[in-house]
């Protein structure tokens, strides 16, 4: 494979150290600073070690000198592939691994989005406002589809998952990032792209994350699970306030980490920005997570920030969230997780700016893996689980019942059970004695079905 594209520099001095030309590529053009960070003068230094090359950020920072001068996806990917051996950060072999190559199609596709949205400048009539486009020109514009980390679960942004303490939350944020960070399957179905991911562990200490890691990683009896540990997935104990740090070092992590996915917060309480007795509840909620979504924005990166549901439950996922209006407005969106104590079920309620349709999904502990799996639409779920907690009672009574009569058993409601029963009377699952007012269902390998009459209706004969 040619791993080379051409580079041509406007000093045409300079022409005779460009890589080779493959002539499916037109020529890239490169300026003085350009082509310096071609040739690796001008790498990025590692934080915590400056005299030491951070291969992935400088592989980026040349992925964007090259988007800005125009390359193509591939022609970005191949050149990275040059560079990653030619400046000495990557043995030569006959070709990169799977992982290798999935980081140069990654930074190129940064790179190449990241261009392209600075090319996307609105035109703005002559002594008109530079910051007001006009609709038309909204009309016409084409935006890039909302991307999702999870899919239909947890797209870019900042996203609030809340639910009541030791719910399982922390397990549910853990697995999500040890599966974003391998890549594959998440929640038994999901497939989600990979890349490092950041858990902000601010109420464990390293020993339970030990132990919860392990839950989650162990495999054929290894001791230890060290070998199934995915690289790019970290754990801070300690970090600033918002506003006293934690923005900066956010994003010195997420420069020092091409194609970083996922934030997590674990919990708001340790991160928000202290108590301001000149803002009001709903101003300081609103502004405690904003300095956040510029950086989400920026990195194409979803952060998801653990908080708890209020006491009393509300019919819209947002009175849910602890606090005023502000602190769930003030977010992309909200994820409320809720379970019945001593359940193995529970659901997730998504909402958010960029979630077209609200939905639920139905979720299951599995002891024996330590983890969540997905079921399907939470409405699905219930009605499935409801039709066995109608056949169960049934059974346990040993004679029909009237759909009031099993509503109250069940303790669901009476109009939902009576229109329940009717569809699992045509479905088979049960069946239909008598007529009218003095209808009772049964198992049908108990009663006789009778077809006389009309539900709701007298039977004139």
């Amino acid at each position: 494979m040619d791993l080379f594209r051409r580079v041509a520099a406007n000093a045409p001095q300079s022409a005779r150290e460009n890589p080779e030309i493959d002539e499916d590529e037109s020529p890239v053009k490169l300026d003085a600073n350009g082509l310096a960070v071609w040739r690796g003068e001008k790498p990025v230094h590692k934080r915590e070690r400056p005299g030491e090359v951070d291969r992935s950020s400088t592989l980026q920072k040349i992925a964007h000198v090259l988007a800005e001068a125009g390359a193509t996806r591939k022609a970005i990917r191949d050149a990275l592939a040059d560079r990653d051996i030619s400046l000495g950060y990557r043995k030569f072999s006959s070709g990169p691994d799977e992982r290798t190559e999935v980081e140069y199609r990654r930074s190129a596709n940064k790179a190449v989005r990241e261009a392209d949205a600075r090319r996307s400048v609105v035109i703005v009539p002559e002594g008109g406002d530079p910051g007001v486009f006009d609709a038309r020109w909204l009309l016409a514009e084409e935006f890039p589809p909302i991307r999702w980390v999870v899919p239909d679960v947890l797209p870019e942004g900042v996203t609030i998952l809340a639910g009541k303490p030791k719910l399982g939350k922390s397990w549910l944020a853990m697995d999500l990032c040890l599966g974003v960070a391998q890549g594959g399957a998440l929640l038994g179905t999901k497939r989600v792209e990979g890349g490092p991911c950041l858990y902000l562990a601010l109420e464990d200490s390293p020993r339970r994350l030990q132990r919860r890691l392990r839950g989650l990683v162990e495999s054929g009896g290894v001791a230890d699970g060290g070998e199934y540990a995915p690289e790019g997935f970290e754990f801070p104990t300690a970090w600033p306030r918002i506003g006293e740090g934690c923005e900066e070092r956010l994003r010195a992590w997420l420069e020092s980490r091409p194609g970083a996915r996922l934030v997590v917060v674990d919990t708001l309480k340790k991160v928000r920005p202290k108590a301001d007795v000149r803002k009001g509840l709903y101003d300081a909620d609103y502004e405690a997570l904003e300095p956040l979504l510029p950086l989400a924005a920026e990195f194409d990166v979803a952060v998801v920030v653990m908080h708890h549901t209020r006491k009393k439950p509300g019919a819209d996922p947002l009175e849910e969230v602890s606090g005023s209006y502000g602190l769930s407005g003030g977010v992309d969106g909200v994820l409320v997780m809720k379970r019945e104590r001593g359940s193995q079920d529970a659901f997730l309620r998504m909402t958010g700016r960029d979630v077209e349709e609200e939905g639920e999904l139905a979720l299951r502990w599995d002891s024996s893996l330590l983890r969540w799996t997905f079921l399907g639409d939470a409405e699905d779920h219930r009605r499935s689980e409801e039709r066995k907690q109608i056949i169960a009672k049934l059974a346990e009574v040993g004679e029909p019942m009237s759909a009031t009569d099993v509503a109250v058993e069940i303790e669901k409601k009476v109009d939902g059970v009576r229109k329940l029963v009717r569809k699992m009377v045509r479905d088979g699952e049960i069946a239909k004695v008598g007529s009218g007012s003095s209808t009772k269902y049964g198992l049908p390998t108990k009663v006789v079905f009778v077809e006389d009459g009309v539900d709701g209706e007298e039977d004139d004969r």
